[in-house]
């Protein structure tokens, strides 16, 4: 390959020779016969103007080939010093197919060796300006690769600040490694410092990330500094149905994550949605799924100790929800707003608490007069009264009205009513049809009603759900009161013990310790610092 040289105005070789749009060949060597035509250059050549040329339209051609072999040296330096405009350090341009405008080799084996080295002390320049002109294709405006498998394809070390842009047409910035790394700790697109990325480069964003290690990441985001607001990954979308960040698995078997974040700190916080419009129906989190058996968000905790959650949801709104549950479906025959589950031998499948005195809630239900509003499937139970409370007849919009529930070691039924005796003195009490079938050990009481003395008796116990009074007088109107132990078939299998010892965690708390003169640490609630931690309004919107 012959290179070639234009000077506009030369001074040498220790003497001065002017060529006007000439091409002289360099010679290969040095020192050499100059040949007719040709400049042989043992020393420094100095020009107004150097243009370097390759006229070949295809293969591996050159404008330009610099190369140093100090392990300390540069390929090329190039240095505009202009601290205005825009500037170049150098400006290479290469018409071939298969060229390089410029192509800068550093060859040695070890030491901080640099390719190509550039600089523009410009407020406005551009030490390196990368410009893919083809329309169509897949072009690079710059393009970085590296075979090692601790390199970078990429490498920027410098102090951009947030607000430094990237930009272009067809990709922004693209960084490969196609390196299958055992370990799974080199980045695809590495890059080492916080960087903002800008652009119009449609739906995949300013950045593609690219890896086929099995353990690989596609983009990679660290923030080294141990203090201040930092990102790894910063996303940020303008468009009205847009995304900050999309994170995309099309395998459709497997355990696959579309985004994975995690956070090292005490403090930090995994992942934080915000919200920042004060109106319409925004979600600072919000998690969609399209499978059968999917679940839209969810939480796992997996240590198996200390104060963890699944899940844990604030407001600090004086009307807001912390957790909302809700099933749209309105034909489901087994949907649930909210679903708790646990499988401790002494957990809570759903917990709720208030900390604070006045009209408060643990939890609280509402239904309409066909349905449930508490609804338990096995046993209840109250370390209070029990009681129903409606608004007070005589001033609804100011009182309430409880009325307590009767407390016995077994569990009772009871029927009651009023019957009249007939012209002999005998009446049959009807009972339910199913009164055999839940209960046994029938009690009575009977209560005489009028003006005039009479005694009223059982003359014949319950059979087939029915027992008679007598009465000493005919036409006897009498109260009667049946009461029996409950017999139905849970009670069959589980029983109704009315003495029990403490078990496991339990042994050693009060359910109220209060009333013992107790502290609360030794309540049956094991995590009573839970309580402290429900934060304050203000302290919530950090």
């Amino acid at each position: 390959m012959k290179r070639y040289a234009l000077f506009a105005s030369v001074a040498a070789l220790g003497g001065t020779m002017a060529y006007q749009g000439t091409f002289v060949e360099l010679q290969p060597t040095t020192p050499g016969t100059v040949q007719s035509g040709n400049l042989n250059i043992s020393g420094t050549a100095k020009a107004g103007t150097v243009v370097g040329y390759s006229s070949a339209s295809s293969g591996i051609a050159y404008g330009g080939d610099f190369r140093a072999v100090s392990d300390q040296g540069r390929g090329i330096l190039a240095n505009a010093s202009s601290p205005t405009g825009v500037t170049y350090g150098g400006l290479f341009q290469c018409f071939s197919t298969t060229g390089r405008g410029i192509a800068g080799i550093s060859t040695a084996t070890s030491g901080f060796a640099v390719g190509g080295f550039f600089t523009s002390n410009s407020p406005d320049g551009k030490a390196v300006y990368g410009v893919s002109n083809a329309a169509s294709g897949l072009s690079y405006g710059v393009y970085g690769k590296t075979s090692s498998a601790a390199g970078y394809g990429v490498y920027s070390d410098g102090n951009m600040s947030a607000s430094g842009v990237i930009s272009g047409n067809g990709s922004g910035l693209t960084a490969l490694n196609a390196s299958n790394i055992s370990s799974g700790t080199i980045a695809a697109a590495r890059l080492p410092v916080p960087m903002s990325l800008s652009g119009s480069v449609g739906a995949a964003g300013v950045i593609s990330g690219t890896n086929s290690s099995t353990t690989g990441r596609g983009v990679y985001g660290g923030s080294t500094a141990a203090s201040g607001t930092t990102y790894g990954v910063y996303g940020e979308s303008s468009s009205t149905s847009g995304r900050g960040v999309l994170g995309f698995v099309g395998a459709a078997t497997g355990s696959t994550v579309g985004g994975l974040f995690t956070s090292a700190s005490s403090t930090g916080k995994a992942v934080w949605g915000r919200a920042t419009s004060s109106t319409g129906v925004n979600f600072g989190v919000y998690g969609d799924t399209a499978s059968t058996d999917g679940i839209a968000v969810h939480g796992d905790a997996t240590a198996t100790s200390g104060n963890t959650y699944g899940g844990r949801f604030l407001s600090a709104s004086n009307s807001g929800v912390g957790v909302s549950g809700v099933a749209t479906a309105s034909t489901a025959t087994s949907n649930s707003g909210v679903f708790g589950g646990s499988n401790s031998t002494a957990g809570r499948g759903v917990y709720g608490f208030v900390g604070i005195n006045g009209p408060t809630y643990g939890v609280y239900g509402y239904a309409n007069a066909t349905g449930y509003a508490v609804f338990a499937q096995g046993r209840t139970g109250a370390s209070g009264t029990k009681s129903f409370r409606i608004d007070h007849p005589a001033d609804p919009e100011n009182k309430y009205l409880l009325h307590y529930s009767s407390e016995s070691p077994t569990p009772q039924n009871f029927y009651a009513g009023n019957i009249v005796t007939d012209s002999k003195g005998y009446a049959w009490v009807e009972l339910p049809a199913y009164f055999a079938d839940i209960n046994a050990n029938f009690k009575y009481q009977l209560t005489v009603i009028g003006e005039d003395f009479a005694q009223a008796i059982v003359s014949k116990e319950i059979r087939d759900n029915r027992f008679q009074i007598r009465t000493s007088a005919p036409r006897v109107k009498v109260s009667w009161r049946v009461e029996a132990d409950r017999n139905d078939r849970w009670v069959q299998r589980y029983g109704a013990p009315t003495e029990v010892n403490k078990e496991g965690v339990e042994v050693g708390t009060y359910q109220r310790p209060e009333l013992y003169g107790k502290p609360a640490e030794m309540g049956i609630e094991r995590h009573p610092e839970k309580r402290a931690e429900i934060p304050s309004p203000s302290a919530s919107k950090r």
